[in-house]
This record gives C-alpha cells, structure tokens and sequence, in this order.
C-alpha cells in the first residue's frame, strides 16, 4: 500500500537529520555517561531549568548524605537510597551511543512498522538530555558549594559517593570502563592472561579474589603511589611498584582521582565566585541552594507546630515526623551527647529547616554537648561547635 508513502518520506528525512544532530552532540559533549565534570557547560538555561537542576541534585547529594550518617556503607540500604532517588531526580542511562548502523535502518517504509531511525533518535535524545542535567546540575552545585571549607568537604564527599554508586551501577563488564578511562584521559594496563596465569597464588592470598575466579577477573596495573588506601588495608598485590587492583576494588583508584578532580576545581570555581554574584538573577539562588531542605515541610504541617518548632517540641516531633534517618540522629544525640561533623551537620541543617530558630538550636546543642566528657563547656564555645552551628544559620 502507497498511501501517504512521501509524506512518510519526507517526515523521516527531516528526522535523519535530527538525529544525525543529537548522536553528533552526544559523541562531542557526552561521549560517556560517567564524567569527571572537567569542562565547564557552555550551553544556555533557562532561570527555571537552573533552579530545578540545583533542587533535584540537591535532592540526590543530601539523600545520600543522610542514608550514609544512618546506615553507614555496609550493607545495601545507602545503595537502595542512592538508586531511589537518582531514579526519580537525576536518571543516567548506561547504554553506548546508537549509532546509525546499529539501528539497521532500511529504505523501506511500512505502515504500522516504528521506525528504527525513529527509536534510535529518541534513546539518544534521552541519553543526551540525561547526561546534560548530570553535567550542568553538578556544575551548579560547584557553585554553591565552594564557598566554605565546610561547605567544599560535604558536597565532594557526596559526590563522590554518587559517582562510586554510579560506578559499580556501570560495572557489568570491562567494554563499559574502557570507554570512561579514554573519556577521561586515564589510563591503566591490564594484566595478561598470562601474568595472572604465573600470578595466581600471589593474587589469591593478597586480593582476596576467589582462586577460581582470578581468570575472568580484570585486574589493573596501578602505580603504587595511587593506590596508598588499598595497600593500607592489604587489598591488592605487590610486584615493582605496581600494584594490582581487582575489578571490584578499582572504584576506589578512580574515586581518589575524582575527589583530588574536584577537590583542586572547587578552589578555582571558589576563586571566580565574586564575578559570578554580581549576577543578580543567580547570585539569591546560589546563596540559598547549600541551605535548601528539600524534604517534607514540618512547618506548614496542619499540626498545632506552624512557623517555628520549639525546644520542648522536638522529642514528640521527632517521634511523630522525623524521617528516620533523622529520627535516628536525633535519638543518638539525646542518648550519647554527642555526633561526629558530618551527622551534626545534616541534623542542624534539619532543624534550621524545620524551623528551630538559631538561639534554640544553640541551647539544644549546648546541653547536650556539656554532658559529653569529650567536649564540655569551655570546648563548646572555643572549640569550633558553637560556630559551627552559628554558621548553618549564615
């Protein structure tokens, strides 16, 4: 049947040359769906895409920020958090680049038939329009979060806790890291059949990757002085300053490398931040993304609470509306009198959220810091905690 054959036609040459656009974008911009974040965007963004982008980042980084101070990083709950919510904000597909020939195109057009021009232009167009908010979105973040030491160490210690997560997503064979390590311009050999083969012994009892396994088990020849962490906890092999990293341990190789990344980037971004906020449609955002709270609203609760909780009112509140992990953190603290820097620092942002004025959360701190015999009353106020807290509040 001939029926509306050259408007099909014509309605699938336009689309060729759209999706000749995007895989062209794709393969300059994103080539990988896993990035190091070292070019800058140059793109344009709308005010509302910008502030969206920053919440639903913020959203990923401070989820797992709470999962990792409840649950630590045995087990499966951070993981399951992190995939909760990266799958509602901030979704990165892990498939290559369809490229023309993979889609098997063919002259011939059939009624009721889709298209393989059509799928293919749509799975890129996804996977560009996902890789972008990942790349501008951090970006944003970068900006927020320079300001302050404290501020710097909380936004790379969840990133990089993304990208491990995203990492190991990835990690379903070696086709999949040898595109990101060229993406990224790093590069490390893998050891030969051959070398395993004469290795095995060696490999077994100082990786502790099963006998049976170290076969089909990748493993990478790392210089020593980048592999400081894992030679500490006795997890790879030794050979003439090369050590040998299995598979499974390599995230940690390319996390240290991300964090020293983004460590040095920070402080440049820091050092350019004056003429950024002299931008008055961006510099209020900025300003307040590092303080959002992007959970349930407490304070517009229907309950008798409105505007302000006091201090009589976090036990029950606590009991009552506190997410667990904060529920959590907030009995710990009332049990032992004391949280280490991180746990402190999502709670007081917490309830500063939640909206316990600044003098409240001074008392609430103090007195339970006082009981501690590793902090007491002079401590609290030279020692860093009182300003810290001052410092939540701006």
């Amino acid at each position: 049947m001939e029926f509306g054959i050259k408007s099909k036609r014509a309605k699938r040459s336009a689309r060729l040359e759209s999706a000749g656009s995007t895989l062209k974008k794709l393969q300059d911009d994103y080539s990988h769906s896993l990035q190091f974040y070292d070019r800058p965007p140059g793109d344009n963004l709308s005010l509302e895409e910008f502030h969206q982008y920053a919440a639903d980042r913020y959203e990923v980084l401070n989820r797992s920020a709470n999962a990792k101070a409840s649950f630590g990083r045995e087990g499966t709950k951070l993981k399951d958090a992190i995939k909760e919510v990266t799958g509602k904000r901030l979704p990165l597909t892990f498939r290559p680049v369809v490229k023309e020939e993979d889609s098997a195109g063919s002259a011939t057009i059939r009624l009721g038939v889709p298209d393989p021009d059509d799928i293919r232009e749509r799975l890129n167009k996804t996977m560009y329009d996902e890789r972008r908010k990942d790349h501008v979105s951090h970006f944003i973040l970068r900006l927020a979060f320079c300001r302050t030491e404290e501020l710097r160490r909380w936004f790379v210690d969840n990133e990089l806790e993304l990208f491990r997560y995203r990492f190991e997503e990835m990690m379903t064979g070696t086709s999949g890291i040898k595109d990101f390590l060229a993406a990224a311009k790093m590069s490390f050999d893998e050891a030969s059949v051959e070398e395993k083969q004469a290795l095995t012994k060696e490999l077994f009892e100082s990786t502790g990757t099963r006998f049976d396994d170290i076969a089909a088990t990748p493993f990478y020849k790392v210089p020593f002085c980048q592999a400081y962490d894992l030679v500490s906890r006795r997890r790879v092999f030794l050979s003439g300053g090369i050590a040998y990293v299995p598979l499974l341990d390599f995230v940690s190789i390319l996390g240290n490398e991300f964090r020293s990344r983004l460590q040095r980037a920070l402080m440049t971004t820091a050092r350019s931040l004056p003429a950024v906020e002299d931008d008055s449609r961006i510099s209020p955002l900025l300003k307040g993304i590092s303080q959002l709270y992007t959970g349930e609203d407490f304070t517009k609760s229907s309950s008798d609470v409105t505007g302000t909780i006091s201090l009589n009112q976090l036990d029950e509140v606590s009991r009552k509306s506190y997410a667990p992990c904060m529920r959590h953190l907030h009995e710990t603290v009332r049990e032992r009198h004391h949280l280490k820097h991180q746990s402190r620092l999502q709670l007081g942002l917490f309830m500063k959220g939640i909206g316990v004025t600044l003098n409240d959360a001074l008392t609430f701190w103090r007195s339970e810091f006082v009981q501690s015999p590793r902090v007491g009353p002079e401590k609290f106020e030279k020692g860093g905690y009182a300003y810290s807290i001052r410092h939540y509040y701006g």
